[in-house]
């Protein structure tokens, strides 16, 4: 058995749905031959023919023969016929001799052949003597039917098969043609399929191949008919098949009619019949044919293709090329891919690379194993190398594991040498280490960079002009420490770096990227705020800091002993920060901001704390004190203190030097029980603070109510009216019932009181109910009821 195409897995579905686990086997069918040998007269002198038909079918190949519950037919009939007027001459009965399961196996180590089908052909073979007859005999046999799932003619469940051979005339011992090989199976779409379909002929005679229709006979209500006599019945084709487009190739099959080559690329799946026929000449003269029909599976077979190289995409790859700096490494990283198609297992793929440049110094690294991979590439030419335009470098990436033999891609670029080039350092890091001592950084020049290195050149800005400071040449060493910056507390410094090289000319870098240093003058807070109703406003002018990376917010409260961080913001414009706690009867809290640059130094601001104002009562009069705002330089000039009711207006109380802190409210009154006030203090030199607020500090006093137990309304001006008296006190409200729970009074003020009548008229003397409510100036509710006594 044949299988053309390497890395065959796996097998089509559709090939499976004409199987089921109890196959018909006549529905089946698909193809076989009958051919004959002559064995001489008999002793009663007719002549003797062995007759071989061999029958191909579907099978399953984890079953054993009989393969399913209905098996070969064990009797098959081949009806014989003169050669001439095709009159009966005979029937032959043949048994069957024996079946072998024809597993999709091959000695082609590239294949892998489905597990899931097989081909069971039937032998049958039996002797015949027939009498000497210069028209000679067709021979036929037919049975039905084939698989449904045939593509190329029309109801193929409902097709048999006739298989014919022809004895030329018994004077002559002629023996018919054999195929040698057994019948193609499965082939793959797109692929150029070859198959050797020649037969040998022991006779010797010429054989001449040709593609032709097949037949059919019976139908599955007449699975075994007789076939008719010259010609027979050729399949109805579905359009737009036909003998000479059996399955949509391109090329489409043909056979070549001295060898047997079938030759197909076909262009679509699925299954198809078609007949090859053996024509044999003795001396020009045809002698007889054999018809072999057949049928083949087209199925999407996986492709393994071969290894791709994916170049780099940067401004050093030019087309084919790859341009190197002297005195500068370069590096190109390639992606090595395999896209296989669906189906096929991933590949172990190889990767090397070859080229003179290999002794001039390149490496090259690659990953191996399963794609994709990883390659680089990299040289540094020496100062002194020739230009070598010619230069060649060979990737080449092998897959092992293609039949018949690896799959190799080669990749041929070209290397191009540049003059030389030297790369600025940029300045990472200036980090103040003290008062007069700054710690520069940079990104100095990697290992294969430094070919032909001199120095690094240190610059630093004096006025509107770079200085040369120092130099460093230890190519390696990409820091330096300058001790003579004095006043770094109070002044910036600002740097660069240019790299010097001899590769072979004199080669000088542009500087750099430049970098100052930050004083501590510029990190200074504007002011800290209580907000009236969302927190403390942090607040400090926008800063134009070098190597910028975040802004630290710290806070420390009265009873604590360090600061501790409470925000970082890393947007280098912000300018104003709002801490959302309450501050309002917990103290004064100090902040301070730090900025921290790239370096991860951090510069403190000086401390900055709110103004905490506190209110305590004595004898109904309310004393103020408040703690001092710190923070600004020039300090504070005057403080100024404000009344702040529940609704309107503030109310300005006094102002008071920056020495004084402390205030005696003395205006209290009954009708009002809370009080609020807040303290703004002014910056003595105006700057970017300007002012600062206290919290709101209040004082609620309790309700002070006095309800007396008894009146005598007897208009002798003595206790004549029962009143509720007392104060800090709103939303009032006095109510007095009999004792049958009728309402006599009610009052909505303090002021009025009951005089012991209902509707105008006296009320008996007795005892009565009251009931008070009202709500204190913090909003919560009062009540009080009980009883009183009317005397008059």
């Amino acid at each position: 058995m044949v299988f053309p195409y390497p890395y065959f897995r796996s097998f089509l579905l559709l090939l499976v749905t004409f199987l089921s686990v109890n196959p018909v086997w006549g529905e089946h069918l698909v193809g076989g031959d009958l051919t004959y040998r002559c064995l001489g007269k008999n002793a009663a002198g007719l002549n003797e023919y062995e007759i071989t038909l061999y029958v191909y079918r579907d099978c399953i190949p984890s079953l054993q023969f009989p393969i399913s519950n209905t098996p070969f037919d064990q009797n098959v009939t081949i009806y014989i016929r003169d050669g001439r007027t095709f009159n009966p001459v005979r029937q032959l009965n043949i048994p069957f001799q024996d079946s072998v399961i024809l597993e999709l196996t091959t000695s082609d180590t590239c294949v892998a052949p489905p597990t899931g089908l097989c081909y069971a052909l039937a032998t049958f073979k039996n002797t015949v003597a027939l009498a000497d007859n210069p028209n000679g005999y067709f021979l036929a046999w037919a049975r039905c039917c084939r698989n449904r799932t045939i593509q190329n003619i029309l109801q193929p469940e409902s097709s048999g098969m006739i298989l014919p051979a022809y004895i030329p005339n018994t004077a002559v011992c002629n023996n018919s043609p054999e195929f040698v090989q057994t019948l193609p199976t499965y082939i793959c779409v797109n692929e150029l399929f070859q198959f050797d379909h020649s037969a040998i002929d022991p006779d010797g005679d010429s054989l001449v191949y040709a593609l032709t229709v097949p037949f059919t006979a019976g139908d599955r209500a007449n699975p075994f008919p007789i076939p008719s006599a010259p010609p027979y019945q050729a399949v109805n084709w579905r359009p737009p098949y036909g003998v000479n487009n059996v399955m949509n190739g391109s090329p489409n099959l043909t056979v070549n009619q001295r060898t047997g080559l079938l030759r197909v690329r076909p262009r679509q799946a699925g299954q198809y019949i078609f007949s090859v026929s053996v024509y044999e000449y003795r001396n020009g003269v045809l002698l007889s044919e054999v018809k072999r029909d057949i049928q083949i599976n087209v199925i999407d077979c996986p492709i393994n293709l071969p290894p791709e190289v994916e170049r780099p995409v940067n401004d050093q790859v030019k087309g084919d090329t790859l341009l190197f700096y002297r005195g500068v490494e370069s590096c190109f990283d390639f992606n090595i891919l395999d896209l296989n198609g669906p189906g096929v297992k991933e590949d172990k793929v190889v990767v090397v690379a070859s080229g003179e440049v290999f002794q001039l110094g390149a490496r090259f690294e690659s990953e191996q194993g399963l794609a994709p991979l990883d390659a680089t590439f990299c040289w540094a030419p020496s100062c002194e190398v020739d230009n070598i335009t010619s230069s060649m470098l060979i990737i080449q990436a092998t897959d092992d594991d293609d039949c018949p033999g690896p799959n190799v891609t080669l990749d041929t670029l070209y290397i191009k040498i540049m003059p030389g080039t030297v790369l600025p350092p940029d300045m990472e890091c200036v980090s103040v280490l003290n008062q007069n001592t700054i710690e520069l950084s940079w990104n100095g020049l990697k290992p294969g960079d430094r070919l032909g290195f001199q120095e690094y050149q240190i610059f630093r800005q004096v006025g509107n002009e770079w200085v040369p400071l120092a130099s460093v040449t230890d190519p390696a060493v990409h820091s330096y420490i300058d001790s003579t910056a004095a006043n770094t507390d109070s002044r910036q410094y600002c740097y660069r770096v240019q790299t010097i090289k001899l590769c072979p000319d004199l080669l000088v870098s542009e500087p750099g990227l430049s970098l100052c240093s930050t004083s501590g003058d510029d990190i200074e807070l504007c002011r800290v705020s209580v907000m009236r109703d969302s927190g403390v406003e942090v607040l400090w002018n926008p800063l134009n800091i070098s190597a910028f990376n975040s802004f630290r917010i710290y806070r420390k409260g009265d009873n604590e002993q360090g600061y501790e961080l409470v925000d970082e913001i890393f947007d280098p414009n912000a300018s104003r920060w709002l801490d959302t706690l309450n501050p309002a009867n917990t103290g004064s809290y100090c902040y301070r901001l730090a900025v921290v640059d790239a370096c991860g130094s951090e510069l403190l601001s000086q401390p900055h704390c709110t103004i905490f104002l506190n209110v305590r009562e004595n004898n109904d009069e309310l004393f103020l004190n408040w703690t001092p705002y710190t923070g600004w330089t020039s300090g504070v000039d005057h403080h100024e203190l404000y009344s702040v009711p529940e609704s309107g207006l503030d109310e300005f109380l006094s102002e008071f030097p920056a020495a004084l802190r402390n205030y005696t409210y003395r205006t209290v009154t009954l009708e009002e029980g809370k009080y609020c006030f807040q303290v703004k203090s002014t910056e003595s030199v105006p700057g970017c603070g300007i002012e600062s607020w206290s919290n709101v500090a209040c004082y609620t006093f309790v309700p002070r109510i006095y309800i007396p137990n008894a009146f005598t309304p007897n208009n002798d001006g003595n206790n004549d009216i029962f009143f509720v008296s007392g104060g800090f006190v709103r939303d009032f409200q006095l109510s007095i019932f009999n004792r049958w729970g009728t309402e006599l009074f009610t009052s909505l003020s303090i002021e009025n009181g009951w005089d012991g009548t209902y509707k105008g008229a006296p009320v008996q003397e007795g005892v009565y109910v009251f009931r008070f409510s009202g709500t204190d100036f913090d909003g919560q509710r009062i009540e009080r009821s009980g009883s009183i006594t009317l005397l008059r």
